[in-house]
């Protein structure tokens, strides 16, 4: 009776006579780390601990590699802390420092069994607790001590430490990696809500290794990555809206269908199948595989919106990630109108857009410091977030930027 896993996804040699028989030739790489892991845990005085601390250590040195090209802040591996209530000393798999962002990472190497892929419920149930409600957990309580403490400080395994400076720190973010493919059960975390181990527990979002290095070559600008991540994490408790089985597929659905917001109308669900076509055909003109070149998706970003972005980046300063994201965020038809206002060499008065909850002033010019003065006077006006760009009349480019918020909003 055919089943769910196959044999030769373990096994793809079949023994013949002499020799051997390759029946599935493209799962040979596949099997070969299921059958190494297999061989150590029965093989006498086996390094299977030693193999498997550095399993672990390469997932996370991988995850924090692959996050630092999206975000090139600074990163840290193996942390210790102490946390208030817990009898032990705590351990936090890696740290990334980007702008005023903290992300605390948690890997998770384990394997899930192949009776969850089957849908047994009693698998389903103990590997949702293991590869992701405790790393999960572990985040979280990371989290909690960096959001509860005045000064956070973590050490590292030579005793250098690692203090968070929280004047300068909006946002902490948790991250939980996996080496194991388990899409098919995080990628729609909000539908795991049933069962017992995620009862108690926030969701998280857990991304498969592989998954996250397409992502960060996709999204490979910090404002992209980053307006993603505010785009998915409401998703991950909205048992309305499904987008496949796999992170890259919520990547493609951000570039085809926002950056807007998702939401499923009163009584109805939201349900989306493959948009991954276009990162296949762009991976396989990489690898050569296609000889019609294809671009990197992306949103159709106005040229101007895009060479603003591209100068925010670059000229940086603490907390320019809001002013990238913010603009990210007003969609195709305000990117229509930014990219008007910024390409008329005419106009060098000051011009505004209001974009819902935020306002945006370009101005030309200026002397530095204006957008300070000018954002904050406009945030205190309009009872919203005030972005202020001041653009130089020579090049045409960013010279400075300022971001105020009301206290009027929210």
């Amino acid at each position: 009776m055919p089943k769910i896993i196959s044999k030769l996804q373990l096994l793809p040699l079949i023994s013949y006579e002499d020799n051997y028989f390759a029946a599935a030739p493209h799962l040979l790489t596949w099997a070969t780390k299921p059958r190494l892991e297999e061989l150590l845990a029965t093989t006498e005085e086996s390094p299977v601990r030693a193999y498997e601390t550095y399993r672990s250590n390469y997932l996370v040195r991988r995850a924090l590699q692959y996050l630092e090209k999206a975000l090139p802040g600074k990163v840290h591996q193996n942390l210790f802390y102490d946390f208030p209530d817990s009898q032990h000393r705590c351990e936090l798999d890696g740290l990334l420092l980007f702008d005023d962002y903290v992300f605390v990472v948690e890997g998770k190497s384990g394997v899930a069994n192949p009776a969850s892929r089957r849908g047994g419920l009693k698998s389903i149930a103990t590997d949702v607790k293991k590869l992701i409600a405790d790393p999960a957990e572990q985040a979280l309580r990371a989290r909690e001590f960096i959001d509860s403490n005045a000064k956070p400080i973590f050490r590292l395994q030579n005793g250098e430490l690692i203090a968070i400076d929280k004047s300068r720190t909006r946002h902490v973010i948790p991250i939980c990696v996996t080496m194991d493919d388990v899409g098919i059960f995080s990628a729609d975390m909000a539908r795991l809500a049933s069962l017992e181990s995620m009862q108690s527990v926030e969701p998280v979002w857990t991304v498969f290794i592989c998954d996250l290095r397409v992502i960060t070559e996709i999204l490979d600008s910090p404002f992209l990555f980053l307006h993603y991540l505010s785009w998915r994490l409401p998703l991950l408790k909205n048992a309305r809206i499904s987008g496949g089985k796999d992170e890259v597929n919520w990547v493609g659905i951000y570039l085809c269908e926002g950056p807007e917001p998702l939401n499923a109308p009163d009584g109805f669900e939201l349900d989306f199948s493959s948009y991954t076509t276009s990162f296949d055909n762009y991976f396989l003109y990489q690898q050569g595989h296609k000889s019609k070149k294809e671009d990197k998706p992306n949103f159709a970003l106005p040229f101007a919106v895009a060479k603003l972005l591209d100068q925010l980046r670059i000229l940086g300063g603490h907390g320019f990630s809001e002013v990238g994201t913010t603009i990210l965020g007003l969609g195709h038809r305000i990117w229509n109108r930014l990219a008007r206002k910024l390409t008329n060499t005419t106009f060098h008065s000051e011009s505004t857009i209001q974009a819902g909850d935020v306002v945006i002033a370009v101005v030309w010019g200026q002397k530095i410091g204006h957008c300070n003065t000018r954002a904050a006077d406009l945030s205190r006006i309009e009872g919203k977030k005030a972005v202020v760009l001041n653009i130089a009349l020579d090049s045409n480019s960013v010279i400075e930027w300022s971001i105020k918020h009301s206290s009027k909003a929210g």
